[in-house]
């Protein structure tokens, strides 16, 4: 039986990376010996990030889970190193997915390697969504040091072959399957927005890069055709609220808008997503998203942009429109609204690829 260490945020942790993180333990667990050496603080505690990284409804995982690791303490970093040594894996398997993370990555692969373990990078963004000094000096250090690198859509496997030398995979990303359907939960996300209204959805992170401006100004040619039609946008935002608040009043959009900021705990999920009738992708730009999976499973119909990864996740379903082109996007979602978009599919052993993928790892 392979020995696999995953390394990555860990259960307790915020976020689709810990997420992934959790379910590839969980999908890995009944073939193989596997363990998780994640991250005690991803971001120090003054930082917008840092201030509650803590996932309030952690899933349990079927493995071990080691909190070792502090991002900017190296000697975290050389404690999770002496301890691949002692469990002498396989195969390490590092989440990537922002270069200010590559220094702390980049030793642990070192450490993986001394330990005679195969390297892997999983590349969820390759090229960072914001402009970073030395972006791509510290992408380069860490993906020199891997075996493989499996990406998550095309796009981020071409970023990677730029600066990899390491094979490169592409991999789908599956949706996340503890997002649970739930009556009350979907009841209790109803009754905040207003039952009955028609509801396009934004949900996850607000960062410029996924053009929520864009969905905002579009919400006035919605409305005009689809009565009462709400945008809920829910998670945590990285741009002052203020300043979507000023422009849906600009525009008119008095109870068209509703802002939900603040994380969406594990266990509010599954209710968030049911309650939606359309999940709208605005994005300016993309290497894939993680919000995709999960309408996919919801069976909720997209109106997405046409950037990066998004297209081929969608593989012919959902509507596509251009990117920062808010009358275009105002066209799909009242099309979606009015039932002229499939749902896309999902395919239903997303997790057993990823699986068989990294036991295959020499």
């Amino acid at each position: 039986m392979k020995r696999i260490v995953l390394v990555g945020p860990g259960p307790a942790t915020r976020g689709g990376i810990a997420q992934f993180n959790s379910h590839l333990a969980t999908a890995l667990a009944p073939r193989a010996w596997v363990s998780v050496i994640c991250f005690r603080r991803l971001y120090p505690a003054w930082t917008l990030p840092g201030r509650d990284e803590r996932e309030p409804s952690p899933v349990r995982l079927p493995v071990p889970v080691e909190p070792t690791l502090v991002a900017w303490r190296p000697g975290t970093w050389r404690a999770a190193a002496r301890r691949l040594e002692e469990i002498r894996p396989d195969a390490v398997v590092l989440q990537w997915w922002h270069p200010a993370f590559g220094p702390c990555l980049r030793s642990l692969a070192r450490g993986a390697r001394r330990a005679g373990a195969t390297v892997a990078f999983v590349a969820h963004n390759v090229e960072p969504h914001e402009r970073l000094p030395a972006a791509r000096f510290l992408t380069r250090g860490a993906f020199a040091t891997a075996d493989r690198v499996l990406a998550l859509s095309e796009t981020s496997a071409e970023d990677a072959r730029r600066i990899a030398a390491a094979p490169v995979e592409v991999l789908d990303l599956p949706p996340f399957l503890h997002f649970r359907r739930s009556p009350a939960t979907r009841a209790l996300w109803r009754d905040r927005i207003g039952d009955g209204a028609p509801i396009i959805l934004f949900f996850g992170c607000v960062r410029p890069y996924k053009g929520l401006g864009d969905a905002v100004r579009a919400m006035p040619t919605v409305r005009r055709h689809v009565p009462g039609a709400i945008l809920v946008v829910a998670g945590r935002f990285y741009e002052p609220v203020a300043r979507y608040r000023a422009l849906a009043a600009r525009l008119g959009l008095d109870g068209g808008v509703r802002l939900f900021p603040g994380y969406v705990p594990n266990d509010e999920v599954g209710g968030l997503l049911s309650a939606a009738d359309v999940i709208v992708l605005p994005y300016r730009s993309a290497s894939q998203s993680g919000v995709l999976p999960q309408a996919l499973a919801f069976g909720r119909p997209v109106v997405a942009t046409r950037v990066g990864g998004i297209p081929e996740a969608l593989a012919g379903r959902g509507l596509l429109v251009p990117p920062s082109a808010p009358e275009a996007l105002a066209e799909g979602l009242i099309r979606a609204l009015d039932g002229g978009a499939q749902p896309p599919s999902v395919c239903p052993d997303g997790w057993d690829a990823w699986r068989d993928a990294i036991l295959r790892l020499p």
